[in-house]
């Protein structure tokens, strides 16, 4: 996520590890702490990044590629289970989309 963990107070590293960790409810209300500037500087880069990944769909199955091994085989396609499939936040997709909350024009504010 690009964010110094230990520059946090307690109650957001506790957040930052959550979100970390793919929580999209955690990855919404952390971009909401950077959005607003409160206990962290206003960064705008970092909660678009952060409601991006809230709202992207996540679980479900992904198919991955593995090349031929050895002489004379093929490559083939693997069903990978990533857990129940679950959508992106709505609300994470409205404050991507709202200007007045953090516009994409301003990338950090110090």
């Amino acid at each position: 996520m690009g964010i110094d963990r230990a520059t946090l107070p307690s109650d957001l590293a506790l957040l930052h590890d959550r979100a970390s960790a793919g929580d999209q409810q955690a990855q919404y209300e952390l971009g909401l702490q950077y959005a607003a500037g409160v206990q962290v500087p206003r960064n705008c880069e970092t909660a678009r990044s952060l409601w991006r990944s809230a709202s992207t769909p996540t679980g479900g199955t992904m198919w991955i590629y593995s090349p031929p091994v050895g002489n004379g085989t093929t490559g083939r396609v693997i069903p990978i289970n990533n857990g129940s499939p679950r959508p992106g936040m709505d609300v994470a997709r409205e404050a991507l989309a709202n200007p007045a909350l953090c516009p994409e024009s301003e990338a950090i504010q110090r």
